[in-house]
C-alpha cells in the first residue's frame, strides 16, 4: 500500500499546461520587475556618490583652507561670530558703543551686509 503523502509529491505529477503557462508569466513578471528594482537602487547610489562628490556652495572644496580678511572699523570689538555654509557673521561693538552686525562671505571675505543693533524702546 502506498501512502498518501508519496502520492501528493510534485515531482510525480506532470503540471497542467495552464498552470505552467501561469508560471512562466510570474516568473518573468518576477524578473523584470527585480531588474527594474536593480537599475532603480543603482540610480539611487549613483546619485548618492555624485552628491557627496560635489563642492560645498560657497565655491570651494571641503576641507580646503581658505584665508580672507574681514574688514571691520578701526577700534571695533567682536562680540560673538557664528559661522554658517556660506556667510560667516560677526556682532561688533564700534568704537561709540553702537553694536552692528556684519556679514561677510566665506567664498571672498567680501561684506554681504552691515545692520545696526538698536534697543527696542
Amino acid at each position: 500500500m502506498t501512502s498518501p503523502i508519496a502520492d501528493d509529491a510534485p515531482e510525480d505529477k506532470p503540471l497542467d499546461p495552464e498552470v505552467e503557462r501561469v508560471r512562466r508569466k510570474l516568473m518573468r513578471f518576477a524578473v523584470v520587475n527585480l531588474l527594474i528594482l536593480f537599475v532603480a537602487l543603482a540610480a539611487v547610489v549613483g546619485a548618492l556618490i555624485w552628491r557627496t562628490g560635489r563642492s560645498d556652495r560657497a565655491g570651494t572644496s571641503p576641507g580646503a583652507l581658505v584665508e580672507a580678511p574681514l574688514a571691520l572699523p578701526a577700534g571695533a570689538q567682536v562680540l560673538s561670530h557664528a559661522v554658517g555654509e556660506a556667510e560667516v557673521s560677526l556682532l561688533a561693538r564700534l568704537p561709540d558703543g553702537r553694536d552692528a552686525l556684519f556679514v561677510f562671505s566665506r567664498a571672498n571675505g567680501a561684506l554681504v551686509g552691515r545692520y545696526p543693533v538698536a534697543p527696542t524702546p
